[in-house]
């Protein structure tokens, strides 16, 4: 039950910084350099790491954020066709209210739905094998 729950709440902080940044502006920035990280010490899941300027009202900023919601990891080979695939101009979202906050691109969809089914899923499955352990 516990990793369903843990699984819902991550399908709420997706669904969450989806709404938050839905009025965001965008506008055209580039890359000032790119490159993969390591999000584990084992070294089994990469992400992108990506650093771009973009101006706004005249003034300069330095992003690093290239997911709405943070990291995700990948495996080594995708998250380095995923950077060598950006542009140099591309398009930064970023918060009006507050610049420096920014991000380029936004998780699919389906990480969402995927995310609340497997959630759902266990809790179900822990409810279940929980009232099966009472019944015996």
């Amino acid at each position: 039950m516990g990793i369903g729950a843990g699984a819902l709440w991550v399908a709420a902080r997706l669904r969450r910084e989806a709404r938050r940044s839905r009025h965001w502006l965008t506008l055209t920035g580039r890359i000032l350099c790119r490159g993969v990280i390591s999000l584990q010490s084992d070294a089994r899941s990469f992400t992108p790491r990506v650093r771009y300027s973009y101006t706004v009202a005249g003034k300069e900023y330095v992003g690093d954020r290239v997911y709405r919601t943070g990291s995700v990891g990948r495996l080594k080979a995708s998250a380095q066709r995923l950077t060598d695939s950006l542009p140099e101009s591309i398009p930064v979202h970023y918060n009006p209210e507050n610049p420096a906050e920014a991000y380029l691109l936004t998780e699919p969809a389906a990480y969402y739905w995927i995310t609340l089914s497997f959630g759902v899923g266990a809790l179900l499955w822990g409810v279940v094998r929980a009232l099966a352990l009472i019944g015996d």
